[in-house]
């Protein structure tokens, strides 16, 4: 019976973490200006490899 316990638990964590990693909050309002311009520059950078 304990076996089964574990597995549920686990996957109970697992669905946990996968629905926080789908909801929450991205986030792109908290970088300011210059680091935007300074990360587009990073990717156009790469891309032009």
């Amino acid at each position: 019976m304990a076996p089964i316990l574990y597995i549920e638990v686990a996957l109970i964590i697992i669905n946990g973490g996968l629905l926080w990693l789908v909801f929450k909050d991205r986030g792109p309002e908290e970088l300011s200006p210059e680091q935007i311009r300074a990360m587009a520059q990073r990717v156009r950078a790469t891309q032009k490899k």
